[in-house]
């Protein structure tokens, strides 16, 4: 399943929509603290996040790091229009508009970023 997080609703149904369509099972949610709570319920549930950067109470960077504190393999893909100068290098860097394409490439190339937790 991939968590998806994005403050804006017109993105976020969109991408669900669309990776839905592809075969993904998709957890969508506009508030990174919600999606935060959802994790720590199935931490195990999940290949991927999928986040925007910019969002009002916690960016993208803040919520990777939270869920890597759990699961620190789980793949961390990070999405903006405007992207931080820093990115830790464990975390894929999108801009904005994502090719669709190339975001299921990612998804596919393997559930984690290591081999083991």
């Amino acid at each position: 399943m991939i968590l998806l997080v994005d403050d804006d609703k017109a993105i976020l149904e969109t991408y669900i929509k669309l990776l839905t369509k592809l075969g993904f099972q998709v957890s969508g949610y506009n508030c990174p603290q919600q999606a935060l709570q959802q994790f720590q319920t199935q931490p195990q549930a999940y290949q991927a996040i999928l986040t925007d950067y910019n969002m009002p109470t916690m960016d993208g960077l803040e919520l990777i790091a939270s869920i890597h504190a759990i699961r620190p393999s789980l793949k961390a893909i990070l999405y903006s229009g405007m992207l931080p100068t820093h990115i830790p290098d464990h975390i894929i860097a999108l801009s904005k508009p994502t090719h669709i394409k190339q975001l299921v490439e990612i998804l596919q190339a393997g559930k984690d970023t290591s081999k083991s937790e």
